[in-house]
């Protein structure tokens, strides 16, 4: 986090960022290890993704985008060659665009013509940058596309966060729609992270929430976010199995026993 001149704030103790891109790839595979994960890699350069999935089987493929990089970034080369599982994260919030900007469409079609999962950052908070719009982070920006795109396999990165009610009321409408609980999993303070997921399983969503880290720069964050799922006590062991596996599998139709 950062603190009011901007400053990056880290505690050493806790969290101890990657030296290098190197050493963020060996760490976080080692966590997959120890902790028995595999995990969608997501990021803009796709050799470096190729680079992950070439040390590790834990390793599943997605690619990053924004809509200004989208070319160049090969979206649509890599899904029609099947080389990714899913187009996201989708960082249009980033360039100042709202999920329903007609230049998004591009992407909708794309998805729904190949069948392929998307996830999307809306959230109210972001990285400090020039074009971010936190007003954009209302997932219900989100409804005039499955309005138009209502095959469209989509979920909300970071839980929608702090959008609780209107993301409850995109998941009641929208049964194709999805949230993850990456970034809140570990950076938000647990009693705010808790009171928010467990108002998300009273609303009977326990089916629709997957689990996810966004650790960004920091590996030991993959261990804090499973750690927090396991110790919630208002969580039975069939909704923590859900948030960890079984609401991914069905979501991005994995085929049974893929992971066994």
């Amino acid at each position: 986090t950062q603190d009011e001149d901007g400053e990056t704030i880290c505690v050493e103790d806790v969290l101890i960022p990657a030296k290098d891109g190197y050493d963020l790839m060996k760490k976080s595979i080692e966590y997959f290890e120890k902790l028995d994960m595999y995990s969608i890699v997501m990021t803009q350069d796709f050799d470096q993704t190729e680079l992950w999935m070439s040390k590790s089987n834990r390793i599943l493929p997605g690619i990053q985008t924004g809509i200004h990089d989208f070319e160049k970034n090969k979206v649509s080369d890599l899904v029609n060659s099947n080389k990714v599982v899913v187009i996201g994260e989708i960082v249009t919030q980033y360039e100042g665009l709202p999920a329903d900007a007609k230049e998004l469409d591009t992407i909708w079609k794309l998805a729904v013509k190949h069948d392929i999962p998307t996830g999307i950052h809306l959230a109210g908070p972001g990285a400090p940058t020039s074009n971010f719009m936190t007003s954009y982070g209302n997932p219900l920006t989100l409804e005039p596309v499955l309005k138009k795109h209502p095959k469209l396999r989509i979920y909300i990165m970071h839980g929608g966060w702090p959008y609780l009610e209107e993301t409850v009321s995109l998941l009641r409408q929208y049964p194709n729609v999805y949230i993850d609980i990456s970034w809140i999993s570990w950076q938000m303070p647990r009693q705010l992270y808790y009171e928010y997921l467990e108002k998300l399983i009273l609303y009977g969503f326990e089916k629709r929430i997957m689990f996810g880290t966004d650790q960004v720069a920091w590996p030991k964050a993959i261990e804090i976010a499973v750690n927090g799922i396991e110790e919630a006590s208002f969580l039975t062991d069939g909704q923590k199995k859900n948030i960890f596996y079984n609401n991914a599998m069905r979501f991005f139709r994995f085929a049974k026993g893929k992971f066994d």
